[in-house]
């Protein structure tokens, strides 16, 4: 018999040769295990995508998923209300018609990074992107419960799949995406409903109730949802079951809005607001077709494999009523509703997925159905691993980003100048990646230089911009000239480039922005000379 001490310095004297003989081995261990446990192969390729896209997909994808959740929450937690929501803030009008529960997450999340000495916005980001891709595992994993229980096994693991490798959802799981933070208590709230309608518990519809509460408390459209399940009890006469339903919800919902009567003092204040704002003011936005969501919906699932999951959900409408209903309600009140954006769509997706493949793997489907579903899968695993590819490596609005995090990494705490004169609007930064609150002169196309200049000269050195942000290269050597001739003298410091998904988007629609920002260092208007 070899000794254990005699192996190790066998292996030691030729690693190649051990690895040879345990690699083999090891490798089909983990094959088998995977084999006898595929959920598990499952979601360890789904946590594999999101933790890519935590590292890889930096930056922000839209308005929403960065300036109403981390601007906010890491302001408050630094001292400093970004959007003026609060009312001891110069400028709040009142209510803004917005959540305060999933930013005040996030709060909490900025104040520990803040305890535990963690300032690097960069490093905080990558955190919190990692923090999302772990939950939005529960996606994948109650997602294959519900399918389960709607069409077995053979069904559950593929929706699984899907959940996990669809072309957006790396990319979007690791978004601060109300929309996608909502799903998990969403899913939650179905097999909770599940559970009531084969036990006829009520407790199953208290945690029902529970986890829309919680969905609504995150973004208030997901009530709707609710709504559909609350229909789904009544279809069956179950009247105890709604009224629990309401109550569970309504008590949940409010203690997600807790923070409304310490704020302003009365409870659901930003609800309120929110109605308010969107039956007066919602004709402001563009007003799209009805049938917006359905496109938008075709488009989120990878045509034409979506025609199939779309015609497969509305075909099962009858037997499987209880993913059905919450999810037709909220398709037909946003439909209504004129302000569409595609994000608003996202909650019902993993629905409409899971009961569209339930419908796909009866043993009842003719041959040229099945023919049918082999081409949809086939131009399913070709063009969303493109996609999967694309996204789950995208680094949005770099240049933006990246222009801030200059100013963190060069410890820049004077004002800075955000250049846009040859534009009517200027695009805010997002200034948590710079760590600089609130010290931002912008130039957009009306701004008086000249009058700037003056009001600088009355300013203290610490009130003087330390740098100037030009975006886009756009009559750039006009723009910087008459900078010098008005306000001050410049020195080049740096460029940041976009990034190729950046181009790509562009390249796409030229209605996205390609910017590059040039940044410059500002000189004193008259420096002292030495040795006067």
């Amino acid at each position: 018999m070899v000794s254990t001490q005699s192996a190790l310095q066998d292996s030691k004297c030729d690693p190649r040769s051990n690895l040879a003989d345990l690699n083999p081995s090891e490798m089909s261990d983990i094959k088998a295990h995977f084999k006898s446990h595929p959920l598990q192969a499952i979601i360890l390729l789904a946590l594999t995508l999101r933790i890519l896209a935590a590292f890889f997909a930096k930056g922000y994808m839209m308005h929403d998923d960065h300036f109403l959740i981390i601007e906010t929450s890491a302001g408050w937690a630094d001292g400093h209300d970004y959007n003026n929501w609060l009312p001891w803030s110069p400028g709040c009008a009142g209510p803004s018609g917005h959540s305060f529960f999933y930013p005040g997450i996030h709060f909490l999340i900025f104040k520990i990074f803040n305890f535990i000495g963690l300032h690097d916005p960069q490093t905080q980001m990558l955190f919190i992107r990692l923090l999302h891709a772990l939950y939005s595992l529960l996606i994948v994993t109650l997602g294959y419960k519900i399918a389960v229980r709607l069409a077995g096994e053979k069904t559950a693991l593929r929706s699984a799949l899907v959940l996990a490798v669809l072309a957006f959802l790396p990319n979007f799981s690791v978004r601060n995406l109300v929309e996608m933070a909502s799903i998990p208590p969403l899913i939650a709230a179905v097999l909770s409903m599940m559970n009531f309608d084969q036990s006829k518990k009520l407790k199953h519809v208290l945690w029902a109730g529970l986890w829309v509460g919680i969905a609504a408390g995150i973004r208030y459209q997901t009530g709707l949802f609710g709504a559909g399940l609350g229909l789904f009890l009544l279809w069956q006469k179950e009247w105890r079951g709604a009224l629990v339903l309401a109550a569970s919800f309504a008590l949940t919902f409010f203690l997600t809005q807790a923070t409304d009567l310490f704020i302003w003092h009365r409870p659901f204040a930003e609800l309120t607001e929110y109605v308010r704002y969107n039956f007066t003011s919602g004709g402001e936005y563009v007003v799209l077709p009805w049938y917006t969501y359905l496109l938008t919906i075709a488009g989120y699932l990878v045509p034409p494999f979506s025609l199939i999951l779309v015609w497969g959900f509305a075909k099962n409408a009858r037997k499987h009523l209880i993913t059905f209903l919450p999810v037709i309600v909220f398709i037909l009140v946003h439909s209504i509703i004129g302000n569409k954006q595609e994000r608003f769509i996202l909650p019902v997706l993993p629905f409409i997925i899971i009961s569209g493949l339930a419908y796909w793997q009866s043993e009842n489907l003719s041959e040229k159905l099945r023919k049918v579903l082999r081409a949809g899968w086939v131009s399913f695993w070709v063009l969303n691993t493109m996609g999967l590819a694309i996204l789950t490596f995208s680094y949005g609005k770099k240049a933006r980003v990246e222009a801030m995090y200059f100013l963190y990494k060069n410890q820049v705490t004077q004002p800075v100048v955000i250049e846009y004169s040859f534009r009517e609007e200027v695009r805010y930064p997002p200034q948590f990646y710079s760590g600089i609150w609130g010290k931002y002169y912008l130039v957009d196309k009306g701004t008086n230089l000249t009058a700037m200049s003056d009001y600088l000269t009355t300013l203290e050195p610490e009130g003087q911009p330390a740098f100037a942000l030009f975006y886009e290269n756009i009559e750039l050597a006009e723009r910087t000239k008459r900078f010098e001739e008005e306000v001050r003298p410049l020195s080049f410091e740096a460029k940041i480039e976009p990034s190729w998904f950046d181009r790509l988007l562009h390249l796409i629609n030229p209605n996205n922005r390609l910017e590059e920002v040039f940044i410059y260092r500002v000189q004193p208007a008259h420096p002292t000379t030495e040795g006067n």
